[in-house]
């Protein structure tokens, strides 16, 4: 779990829930376009981070009108207390909202890989059709060889991956002092075997770097295999 660095206002309450609203917001024009149905993976990719970053918005709303309450009767409630009991709660399940985030943009992606008719993907659309296991990152990687990803967009990928990986396989104990800058510079603290640490609301921005990943990514793809312009 990462550590929180300070004490949220009063008046800076619901900061995280509106920024994860303004993201879920953002993801509606795929989610609600009338001609999904062209490219129900893409599409469908849209629809479930767009759910399950509402769910998010939904638990922390409820997180922060408890703790108004608590507030209101202990006025004089110890920061320790807040970050312990309250901000503890918030990085964890916002960490789970990029986790899940994660998962279900590359159970898309492999669903679009299948589908491909492109032929830099005929060896790795072979392998998933036959039940094979292929990595996000093997397809992000022939990605760049195809020009739907930058150089940039691949160090961020391959960062955010090993981020994923950090806290579903090591429980936020990184096996090595080395990540990406874009994403360790979010970090207080990143050092091997050691919890890493950072404040409160860095998992929304990791969440909203990797939704932005995955639009540049379709967008990219879409193009290259239709003329529909709904990405732009």
């Amino acid at each position: 779990m990462t550590n929180i660095m300070s004490k949220e206002k009063p008046s800076q309450r619901g900061y995280l829930v509106k920024r994860y609203d303004g993201l879920a917001k953002r993801l509606e024009i795929y989610k609600n376009d009338p001609k999904r149905n062209n490219q129900n993976y893409l599409w469908d990719g849209f629809g479930l981070i767009h759910n399950r970053i509402l769910s998010l918005t939904e638990i922390l709303s409820d997180y922060y009108r408890k703790w108004g309450v608590f507030l209101e009767n202990n006025p004089s409630v110890s920061d320790e207390m807040i970050t312990k009991e309250i901000f503890g709660r918030i990085t964890t399940v916002t960490t789970w909202c990029f986790i899940s985030v994660f998962s279900g943009i590359e159970f898309t992606i492999k669903n679009i890989i299948k589908d491909s008719i492109r032929n830099e993907f005929l060896e790795l659309k072979n392998d998933l059709t036959d039940g094979k296991r292929v990595y996000l990152e093997d397809i992000i990687k022939k990605s760049l060889a195809s020009n739907l990803v930058t150089e940039e967009d691949l160090a961020k990928w391959i960062a955010l991956i090993e981020l994923r990986n950090i806290f579903v396989h090591n429980n936020g104990y990184p096996d090595s002092d080395k990540l990406y800058d874009p994403v360790k510079k979010h970090f207080t603290h990143f050092k091997k075997n050691e919890m890493i640490k950072g404040p409160y609301d860095n998992f929304f921005i990791f969440t909203e770097m990797l939704v932005t990943l995955y639009e540049s990514w379709s967008k990219n793809y879409r193009d290259k295999n239709t003329n529909n312009d709904v990405f732009s």
